[in-house]
């Protein structure tokens, strides 16, 4: 198998908002296909609360790992593509897809770029702010040792900017 790629995968308003009472404080259906056309083949890694925020069918056609200290690890019995880790070092270790998807949330986030290991960082930006009242979630800060090496404007929705980091 060739070296697995790590790519850190998010969406942030201008305020930096990536969460808000455990789901996206927004539905942006260009945003949402992207992620599924991108991620879709390859192995998506996430927190608990972040998956347990997804719809009810969940993330077909990609490897899903859980991270969680609760859980136990293993294959979850009501879908087939679904497994929890107790690490992200192990869900890496384990995967057996070339390409994996690091989707949050903030604690995941944080510890992946503590650590440097995704390659890559897809960061869209949601050119909104949003009213919310209570704990909102924000992306961590990207540390310095990752460049800005493309920033696009999404042709179908001028609000989202797609920017690519490598460290």
């Amino acid at each position: 198998m060739k070296k697995k790629i790590i790519t850190l995968i998010a969406a942030m308003n201008l305020d930096g908002v990536i969460g808000y009472a455990n789901k996206i404080p927004w539905h942006n259906k260009t945003d949402l296909l992207r992620f599924k056309e991108l991620t879709t083949g390859g192995t998506v890694i996430l927190g608990r609360k972040t998956y347990e925020s997804l719809p009810p069918k969940g993330l077909p056609e990609r490897t899903v790992c859980v991270i969680s200290s609760t859980l136990p690890m293993g294959k979850v019995s009501r879908d087939i593509n679904v497994f929890i880790f107790p690490s992200i070092e192990m869900a890496i270790k384990d995967s057996i897809t070339e390409q994996i998807w690091i989707a949050g949330g903030a604690k995941i986030y944080q510890e992946v770029l503590k650590n440097n290991l995704p390659d890559f960082i897809d960061l869209t930006i949601i050119n909104e702010h949003h009213e919310l009242k209570g704990e909102v979630v924000k992306m961590p800060e990207i540390p310095s040792s990752y460049s800005i090496v493309s920033e696009v404007v999404n042709e179908n929705d001028k609000k989202l900017l797609h920017r690519k980091y490598c460290k």
